[in-house]
């Protein structure tokens, strides 16, 4: 199963960039699965403060591109978004949506593909 990631070139704070996020993508504020309801979470596999969304059965993670989770390919992207969980190429639709609607809302981002 491929993990695509959309990478965001902002200088919001991580918050403040969730923040702006949610409804220009329409995500909600909490996951359905009852260990994973907070969406705010913190882990040294992911950088330290990340957030896990849970939407139509994709995982996905916005990661701060920095430290230990810093993709050097993308050194003016301040965050990403890993995407998982979606069969086939879905993956990557969602990836390339989620950069078209961000774009039109006044971000510029782009996708890589795993």
């Amino acid at each position: 199963m491929s993990v695509e990631s959309v990478f965001f070139e902002t200088d919001m704070a991580m918050e403040d960039f969730m923040a702006w996020l949610r409804p220009v993508l329409n995500f909600p504020t909490v996951n359905r699965t009852p260990q994973r309801v907070d969406q705010e979470r913190d882990s040294v596999n992911h950088g330290g403060l990340y957030y896990l969304v849970e939407v139509l059965g994709f995982d996905l993670k916005l990661i701060r591109n920095a430290g230990e989770t810093f993709v050097p390919e993308y050194p003016s992207h301040a965050f990403y978004l890993m995407i998982s969980g979606g069969e086939g190429d879905g993956n990557l639709h969602l990836a390339n949506h989620i950069r078209d609607v961000v774009a039109r809302a006044g971000v510029r981002s782009v996708v890589e593909v795993d």
